[in-house]
């Protein structure tokens, strides 16, 4: 099972910052989690909140990215070159209703993201994740997007059985991902990435109210990779670590708090956690 530090390492923190990052990866994190957003010079920044009280309650997005580096907030370029391909990083797209830099479905915060991968080299080529593969039959072949509509069952030709057989794709059950993956609540923003050819994995994140088997349908009809679901919803689904085996789809938890959950997790049988404390909960995991 993957250890995935929350924000790089919320424990000891800072979060969102190249620090938390190379103190999570040190500490034997098998990755890190971090959120990325817009700031008003267009570069791509890592903070959680649209609004911070120490930039005033300003949105970060009218914020320039000098003031936010002085504010403690990295660029995302700062954060990759401590990264340096160091196990998995998970970059969550911000992109939320009601927040000042919400733009669904223009997405300019993951086509800033694609741009710059893009420029970096990151991850290298890969195939376009839009053209139609062959579908798993199962109970799930009938999906829906997050917002409630129909989408056509379709899965990148990497996640079919044949593929996977062959080396192809992630997988359900692989024990580690090493490379990028990008996440988001936002579908659109996920969409626009598989849809890039960066060979970059996709991961639908998920609320705490949002079911088990409604992720996995939409991940696997939409061609993602994985699905981040709330530890809530995984603990409360006692088969929804083979919900998503069968669906061919990688089950990550977040957030993990406890290492007492973590150990719980790992016996599920979950592929990875995203926790606030990579550090105690590698220890408790006896690694």
């Amino acid at each position: 099972m993957e250890v995935l530090g929350h924000r790089g390492s919320r424990t000891p923190g800072p979060e969102n910052t190249v620090e938390a990052v190379d103190a999570a990866l040190r500490a034997g994190a098998d990755g890190v989690e971090l959120d990325i957003r817009r700031s008003a010079d267009g570069d791509l920044v890592c903070v959680h909140d649209a609004r911070l009280p120490r930039l005033g309650g300003r949105a970060v997005l009218r914020r320039s990215t000098r003031e936010l580096a002085s504010r403690g907030i990295p660029t995302l370029t700062d954060v990759l070159d401590v990264w340096a391909g160091r196990g998995r990083l998970i970059l969550e797209i911000k992109n939320q209703p009601g927040q000042p830099d919400f733009d669904a479905p223009r997405e300019r915060t993951a086509r800033a993201l694609i741009e710059l991968l893009r420029a970096r080299g990151l991850p290298g080529p890969g195939p376009t994740l839009s053209e139609p593969g062959p579908v798993i039959p199962g109970p799930l072949d009938a999906a829906e997007s997050p917002a409630g509509e129909p989408v056509e069952p379709r899965l990148h030709p990497a996640s079919t059985p044949d593929a996977r057989a062959n080396g192809g794709g992630a997988g359900a059950g692989s024990a580690s991902q090493p490379g990028i993956t990008v996440s988001s609540f936002d579908w659109f923003a996920i969409e626009a990435v598989r849809d890039a050819g960066l060979g970059v994995a996709t991961a639908f994140l998920t609320m705490p109210r949002m079911s088990v088997s409604g992720g996995i349908a939409y991940v696997r009809s939409a061609g993602h990779t994985e699905l981040h679901a709330h530890v809530s919803a995984v603990r409360g689904v006692p088969d929804a670590v083979p919900r998503a085996r069968r669906a061919g789809v990688r089950l990550v938890t977040w957030t993990v708090i406890d290492p007492a959950a973590a150990l719980e997790l790992r016996d599920a049988g979950v592929d990875g956690i995203i926790c606030d404390d990579p550090a105690g909960i590698t220890t408790a995991l006896g690694r």
